[in-house]
């Protein structure tokens, strides 16, 4: 299971998880609680290595092939929840 780490909705698919954040959680910034526009204001943070940031630009980003492979790895580390069967 994945959680959405701005409202601890669960998601079987990292997809759904991705679009449920797009589309609920870019009014303004769910890290700084900023008006502004999202997806620059994430990629700026993420790139200089903002560990939050990285984690919403993985959600809702387009993203650069380095930039990507961080930032998805960061997803599935911090949404990531054990299953009941595995415990």
């Amino acid at each position: 299971m994945l959680i959405c780490p701005y409202c601890k909705k669960s998601f079987k698919i990292l997809t759904h998880l991705r679009k449920h954040v797009r589309s609920e959680h870019t009014d303004f910034c769910p890290v700084c609680n900023k008006k502004v526009d999202v997806y620059i204001h994430a990629h700026s943070y993420a790139k200089k290595g903002d560990k939050k940031h990285m984690l919403l630009w993985g959600l809702i980003g387009k993203h650069e092939k380095i930039l990507r492979r961080k930032c998805t790895k960061k997803v599935f580390q911090l949404c990531r929840i054990k299953s009941k069967e595995s415990e």
